[in-house]
């Protein structure tokens, strides 16, 4: 009788698990941080106290009568209850009056819920600041700030463009597209005006090969959103990296570009992954909230598909507790004609603009992958009409893998899904 791994992957606020053959399995995981629990808050003071390539928080600070802070909205599981006080406390060191105005930068995602808001931030940190949710088609909270040398014309919140002083909370992991998140990305989508973030996400930036995962140089996305960060007064970040479990192994702070790129190569040095590429891929979504719907998931998919051999299947183990998430994002990739005709249509401009780049990358993994998703929150129905397919749980879908396959067939199992970066061995 053939042995057995049982591995667990993240899902929800909990996991989901499955026995997986010994011979034929892989599991590309992360390199661990050896960082105690216990030392998150000194992490973040440490990095606020000696800032990468530039002065102290404190010190932009000093006599000014406000600041605006930009931070991460409810899809991302930055854990702004360690960051925030310590900021602010930073930033009113000598100031103890200073009058912060705490940014949430939507991008284009729909806006928390008050509930959302309350979960994120809590009563200790809504009460230090006063709170504001971007909003990137509401032209009167917009300013232009001219066009960039790419040509994109460059519109950002207000309250970013007119500050004497914007300063940048965020996460730092690999980015299906961008790269790296981070750093760039308050401003550029998160703070940007629709017009902006429609440019920046268009389809000949998703299609650039350096538009990838782990991929700063050359990548046209991560450039323009640094050149539009460059047009504001962000001057100071506070980026942290975490691990699976949630908390935070890493922190940096200081020179938006530097500070970042410092965070980077710490992520870059835990994250990537060499792997030959399987017949069967089997990834999460990193658990909540990124598979809180499946429009976050194509993150997951699009790392699985650089595991895999063309023809592969993808296995997606996500709660989903929101459903599909933004309608545009599910009308577009169940239009018909399949993978490939949606692409023709993204690429030509014959579909909508909103959300045509998450369905550009899902569709690419679709033409050449086989995509089972696991989830009791959405409908097999709707994944059948988005060219997809459904199971009720992970065994049963790795089952109907093994059995297009062969019980013989390469399985790579990838439980951190967006956090890391595969390299393929070929």
């Amino acid at each position: 009788m053939a042995e057995h791994l049982a591995v667990s992957l993240p899902c929800g606020y909990g996991a989901v698990t499955a026995d997986f053959p010994v011979g034929c399995t892989r599991i590309l995981a992360t390199r661990s941080w050896s960082v105690p629990r216990t030392d998150h808050e000194a992490l973040v003071a440490g990095a606020l106290a000696q800032p990468v390539a530039g002065p102290r928080l404190c010190e932009l600070s000093r006599g000014l009568d406000h600041v605006v802070v930009i931070t991460s909205d409810h899809t991302r599981a930055l854990p702004s209850r360690v960051t925030l006080p310590l900021l602010f406390a930073e930033a009113r060191r000598f100031q103890p009056d200073l009058r912060i105005t705490l940014l949430v930068g939507t991008g284009l995602h729909r806006s928390p819920s008050r509930e959302e808001i309350e979960e994120r931030f809590g009563p200790e940190i809504l009460s230090a600041c006063h709170l504001e949710v971007h909003d990137a088609g509401s032209d009167a909270n917009l300013v232009d700030l001219g066009t960039l040398s790419t040509g994109t014309h460059l519109l950002v919140n207000r309250l970013v463009a007119e500050a004497d002083l914007v300063v940048a909370e965020g996460l730092i992991e690999p980015h299906f597209f961008a790269g790296y998140s981070g750093g760039r990305k308050s401003v550029l989508p998160a703070t940007a005006g629709t017009e902006s973030i429609y440019r920046n996400h268009r389809a000949e930036c998703i299609d650039h090969p350096r538009a990838r995962n782990g991929v700063l140089d050359g990548n046209p996305i991560h450039e323009e959103a640094l050149e539009a960060a460059r047009r504001t007064p962000l001057r100071f970040i506070l980026n942290v990296v975490i691990d699976a479990t949630k908390h935070i192994v890493a922190a940096v702070a200081g020179d938006p570009e530097a500070a970042h790129q410092a965070g980077v190569e710490q992520v870059a040095a835990h994250a990537t992954c060499p792997a030959p590429p399987a017949d069967i891929v089997v990834v999460s979504n990193f658990g909540y909230p990124l598979d809180r719907d499946l429009y976050q998931c194509v993150k997951g998919l699009s790392v699985a598909s650089d595991a895999a051999v063309p023809q592969a299947t993808i296995v997606l183990a996500a709660e989903c507790r929101d459903g599909i998430g933004h309608s545009d994002f599910s009308r577009l990739a169940s239009a018909p004609g399949g993978p490939t005709q949606i692409l023709k249509m993204i690429r030509t401009g014959a579909a909508p603009a909103r959300d045509a780049w998450q369905v550009q990358i899902l569709a690419r993994v679709l033409e050449q992958h086989r995509v089972i998703v696991t989830s009791l929150r959405l409908d097999p129905r709707d994944l059948r009409a988005m060219h997809m397919e459904w199971a009720p749980d992970l065994p049963t879908a790795l089952a109907m893998a093994r059995a297009r396959h062969g019980t013989g067939a390469q399985i790579n199992v990838i439980p951190e899904g967006p956090a890391t970066i595969v390299v393929p061995e070929l």
